[in-house]
């Protein structure tokens, strides 16, 4: 596929997507040239912000996703006997949120954290201690990137 072709996913055919994906799938250095990516679309972000997304958009979650895939495909073959893995919809979503956090906690996005500290200042000026320290816990969580993802089964 030539680079100056017009990149605008939505146009493009089936096999134009399947030709993409091979050629994800057989880069070789595909770690190196995502970190790589990632520094030029966000040269602010720390190297622990750009290694988390490399590895849920390009190390685990590429396979995620081709692993849904195929359970999509294998329950159209066989719905009498098979279900669609929830195991495998879980372990997608859970590195497509990470990706979202990711984008989420950018130096781009700080206005947020700045409205959260106003937060936790008003609510220590209010003498709300608890508060503000469960606040404080949970926006250090955030920015750590270690928020967990909702529970997307509500059993």
């Amino acid at each position: 596929m030539s680079q100056k072709q017009n990149f605008d996913r939505v146009n493009f055919s089936s096999n134009q997507k399947l030709e993409i994906v091979r050629a994800l799938l057989e880069r070789g250095r595909v770690s190196e040239d995502a970190r790589k990516a990632f520094r030029i679309a966000y040269p602010k972000a720390s190297d622990a912000a750009i290694s988390t997304a490399v590895f849920h958009v390009y190390v685990d979650g590429i396979y995620a996703a081709l692993d849904w895939l195929v359970d999509v495909e294998l329950f159209l073959q066989d719905p009498h006997h098979r279900q669609i893995d929830r195991s495998e919809v879980f372990h997608l979503i859970y590195h497509l949120y990470n990706y979202l956090q990711f984008i989420e906690l950018l130096p781009e996005n700080h206005d947020d954290f700045l409205e959260k500290i106003e937060d936790i200042r008003a609510a220590i000026e209010a003498s709300d201690k608890s508060w503000a320290l469960s606040s404080l816990d949970d926006l250090s969580d955030q920015v750590k990137g270690s928020v967990s993802p909702p529970n997307f089964w509500k059993d």
